[in-house]
């Protein structure tokens, strides 16, 4: 009696789901909002005064994006971070 073997190792059908992903809305969203960012950040170069409550310094308008953009966005996931706690 003998037997084949028809396991076929290294070889997947197209709709098996493995080492396929989907992106979603949310990822999607992400993305775009990060390269408008970036684009928006490229496009301004002037140099610019920030004024704080103590000083002012002079920098790249880049820089001043680039930031504002990453505090938005660090104080959005502290938010929603404490939003699920509760």
């Amino acid at each position: 009696m003998s037997r084949t073997a028809t396991n076929k190792v290294g070889t997947r059908g197209a709709n098996d789901g493995i080492g396929t992903r989907q992106l979603s809305v949310r990822t999607l969203g992400l993305y775009t909002l990060v390269a408008a960012i970036v684009i928006f950040a490229a496009l301004n170069l002037q140099r610019v005064s920030v004024d704080f409550a103590v000083t002012s310094i002079t920098m790249s308008l880049v820089f001043v994006i680039v930031a504002s953009a990453l505090l938005g966005f660090g104080a959005g996931y502290l938010h929603a971070r404490n939003r699920r706690t509760r």
